[in-house]
């Protein structure tokens, strides 16, 4: 893991929520800090899990208010809507019915902000392009239909946009992200006129409760 991090970049939520690039939120990141298993913890090491990523939903919610650029597509917000109502079917303490509450507060308030990524026709002409041209990388990484959206939107608005950020704790979203990027940088860089890398799409996982951490190609 160590190695992974390596020149590695530290940033936390509040950090974060000052930057001007986009910041594209997997379902992954939303979910838990990196390495987490609830399975394994004691009752009292799920309580603070449960408290932790309370404060972490709630002030996420705040940011995104104040008109952070924190962002989610569609598909994984559905993701996110899906894993609630599944989760709440084994929950004998109701601390993951506690935790799952504030993250559908969570999902309202990209909905009610309009934080959910739509993309004009322009930039979806690219996004079809680019999504047919690489996908199967996302087949070779068994990426979901909902993270190989995600990783295609990220890359389209980086291109056609401003800079992003994936904040995600999916490991093989990261590879497909470098495969991408070294497949256009070997054959297409005439067609944007410079290399693509980390500093237009960048990738960060969630390693603690408002701590994240650069993964870098």
């Amino acid at each position: 893991m160590a190695e992974r991090f390596r020149n590695s970049e530290t940033k936390t939520l509040k950090d974060l929520s000052l930057e001007n690039r986009l910041l594209i939120v997997d379902a992954s990141a939303i979910m838990a800090p990196l390495g987490t298993n609830r399975e394994n913890l004691r009752l009292k090491e799920k309580i603070n899990l449960t408290e932790g990523n309370k404060r972490f939903l709630g002030d996420m919610i705040k940011y995104i208010e104040n008109g952070s650029n924190f962002y989610i597509t569609q598909p994984v917000l559905e993701e996110i809507y899906e894993g609630c109502k599944y989760k709440k079917t084994s929950d004998p303490y109701g601390l993951i019915e506690e935790e799952e509450k504030e993250r559908e507060r969570l999902m309202e308030s990209f909905r009610d902000n309009k934080k959910i990524i739509v993309l004009d026709r322009n930039k979806e002409d690219m996004y079809f392009c680019i999504s047919e041209k690489y996908k199967g990388i996302g087949k070779k990484r068994d990426l979901s239909c909902a993270d190989f959206d995600l990783l295609i939107k990220g890359l389209t608005l980086s291109i056609t946009s401003k800079p992003v950020k994936i904040l995600s704790n999916d490991f093989p979203l990261f590879y497909a992200r470098n495969d991408i990027l070294q497949r256009i940088n070997s054959h297409e860089k005439k067609i944007y006129n410079r290399d693509l890398g980390d500093k237009d799409i960048g990738f960060f996982n969630r390693t603690g409760f408002f701590d994240f951490k650069s993964l870098v190609m």
